[in-house]
């Protein structure tokens, strides 16, 4: 698989996003988590998510590093945006189901969205992240996440990000963050141990990037279906074919990973919760988060304003 760079062509590209540098040293800038956003509030920072997508639909959101990682325990991590860690030593792990998968120098983790993980940090470790979108998915064969043996190009590429931000401390030079965090990420996305489902057709692009948008109003299948001129039949094979998922499953990932970010970062009621990200009442709302992420809305709402809030994911 070939991967060209991306070439921004314009002042609205993402990829021409400045970047904004976290520092949990500064004023000890309090961690998000970086559950259904990709911003941790701890390292660099570039497009948002669900912006404007570059030809090759990647887009870069953030990249880190933390030289001693503390308190790196999160539970029902679930993110619509994929993952890449690198740990120079062990003392983290990733759970997803009853898979342990040790982050250490030998393995890069590779996590794809929507991905129900929990991280869990023994000891403080040296932690190198990047959060990214990419419009490909890997095929129903591929394993999640993926471990990948760190070639010699990718562990240089993380050296000189982590000697970037050494040197820049307080303003990264413009734009050069940006070319290598990429750079990284299409190194590992080209590897071949990848295995990926087919290239998705512009009318699935059109039609996620309007779920996105807006999964808070009703989404039935006969309306997406006529959003682009195809019968149910065929706009549910389109979905299963390309994303892997059915469109209701789609829909549903994309409002339960809304639905983490305002329990973990609002007070709102679980009635309003449910009424902005597209359920139609209460129970209803906590019956397919349970289901899709194992805890209920309540829980994880305590789970995390109990715990979280020093160190990235």
């Amino acid at each position: 698989m070939t991967l060209d760079p991306p070439i921004p062509d314009d002042e609205t590209n993402p990829l021409r996003t400045p970047s904004r540098w976290a520092f949990p040293f500064e004023k000890m800038k309090k961690n998000l988590g970086a559950f259904s956003t990709p911003f941790s509030g701890v390292g660099v920072e570039h497009a948002p998510l669900y912006s404007k997508k570059t030809a090759n639909s990647f887009v870069l959101h953030e990249w880190g590093y933390l030289a001693e990682n503390k308190g790196w325990n999160f539970d029902s991590v679930f993110s619509p945006f994929w993952r890449l860690y690198y740990n120079e030593r062990g003392g983290h792990s990733i759970s997803v189901g009853d898979r342990l998968i040790q982050l250490g120098p030998r393995r890069l983790v590779l996590v794809p969205p929507q991905c129900l993980m929990r991280c869990e940090g023994r000891a403080p470790a040296p932690h190198f992240w990047l959060h990214f979108s990419y419009s490909r998915g890997l095929a129903d064969s591929s394993p999640r996440p993926v471990e990948l043996a760190p070639e010699t190009l990718e562990l240089d590429l993380i050296r000189r990000l982590k000697k970037l931000r050494s040197l820049h401390q307080k303003a990264l030079p413009e734009e050069q963050d940006l070319l290598l965090a990429t750079a990284l990420a299409f190194v590992v996305l080209s590897r071949q141990e990848l295995v990926w489902q087919a290239p998705r057709p512009q009318f699935l692009e059109k039609l996620t990037e309007h779920i996105a948008r807006h999964f808070s109003s009703p989404l039935k299948n006969t309306d997406l279906a006529k959003m682009v001129g195809m019968s149910e039949s065929g706009l549910t094979r389109a979905f299963n074919d390309h994303l892997g998922v059915s469109p209701a499953r789609h829909v549903l990932n994309v409002r339960i990973s809304e639905a983490t970010a305002l329990l973990q970062h609002t007070a709102e009621s679980m009635e309003l919760i449910a009424e902005k990200t597209g359920f139609a009442n209460r129970n209803y709302f906590s019956h397919m988060f349970k289901k899709a992420t194992g805890v209920s809305p309540a829980e994880f709402r305590r789970i995390h304003h109990q715990k979280y809030g020093s160190s990235a994911s």
